[in-house]
């Protein structure tokens, strides 16, 4: 919490250099107008920056700025273990037993809160609907992710990543429901629109438009009390 009110209260300081900076080019009326604007807008920010920090993390909040959504788009190097596959072929390379990634953690955009989202899921099997062009994993617990036009799929032992898709389907056994729980996210234009037949409630950080449609990934690192898992390109 300390490091994200530190990061809040920075950025909040760079907007209101900036405004100082105004002021002092622009004195009078106009400039404290303007001055007054730029820092309600330092303000904002940095609380922004604060409650994202906060509930996504530190690491993961930091490795966001940091990365590049255009880096997936690269083909795999040809000594690498990292495969791009279709779907058809990764549903045969499942059931046949010769996939290279067995299970782990999923990230839906970038969600990755409650839901059982943050518990270890091991494959069972995949299938393709053609007619849909539905994309379905199903886990040994019975839970499964299902993806709608799937695009720019890669697999390597530590990951499985659906770069783009136009919605995707989470179910899981829920206490509270006799059937499955579902959570779907929808792409709309530049947005996530959620549905759930649960009260789960979100967050709109918790959905980060630029974050791959779908990662599966093996290994989580937890920093203070919040999880994060590293995207890896």
């Amino acid at each position: 919490m300390t490091i994200a009110v530190g990061m809040g209260i920075l950025a909040s300081f760079a907007i209101g250099i900036l405004g100082l900076l105004i002021y002092d080019k622009n004195r009078g009326f106009v400039g404290i107008l303007i001055t007054a604007l730029v820092g309600l807008l330092a303000i904002y920010v940095g609380y922004q920056v604060y409650k994202t920090a906060r509930r996504r993390g530190i690491l993961e909040f930091s490795a966001a700025v940091h990365t590049s959504p255009d880096m997936d788009n690269l083909e795999p190097s040809g000594n690498s273990e990292v495969r791009r596959v279709n779907i058809r072929e990764y549903v045969g390379f499942v059931n046949n037993g010769e996939d290279l990634f067995k299970g782990g953690y999923l990230r839906i955009w970038g969600d990755w809160k409650g839901r059982d989202l943050e518990q270890i899921h091991s494959i069972k099997e995949a299938r393709y609907v053609n007619s849909e062009n539905l994309f379905q994993i199903i886990f040994q617990d019975e839970s499964q992710v299902s993806v709608w036009n799937p695009q720019i799929i890669t697999e390597s032992p530590t990951y499985l990543k659906i770069l783009k898709a136009g919605k995707v389907r989470w179910e899981w056994k829920s206490s509270n429901h006799s059937d499955k729980s579902y959570y779907d996210y929808f792409r709309e234009n530049k947005r996530i629109r959620t549905e759930t037949n649960t009260d789960w409630k979100d967050d709109p950080i918790d959905v980060l438009l630029g974050e791959p449609a779908l990662l599966i990934i093996k290994k989580k690192q937890t920093i203070g009390n919040n999880s994060s898992c590293c995207t890896t390109h």
